[in-house]
């Protein structure tokens, strides 16, 4: 905030990202914990995602409708 006589300037607040590198690995700040329930799912995704990727096949899931599109490579 920068006053003067007749004016008051606001500016955008600088460095707000939730999402930082801390001592080399991405940290995403939230305003909760997370469930253990949302870590052991999200770890399941991630490690089904790259069984698949070693197999050739590559696995494209989305959380939120829990579908799953599998792409062949060629």
């Amino acid at each position: 905030v920068e006053t003067s006589e007749d004016q008051i300037v606001l500016r955008p607040v600088r460095g707000t990202s939730r999402l930082r590198k801390k001592q080399g690995i991405w940290v995403l700040d939230v305003d909760e914990p997370l469930s253990a329930e949302t870590v052991t799912r999200t770890l399941q995704n991630i490690r089904r995602q790259r069984e698949q990727s070693w197999l050739g096949r590559e696995e494209i899931t989305r959380p939120e409708a829990s579908a799953k599109t599998t792409k062949k490579r060629p």
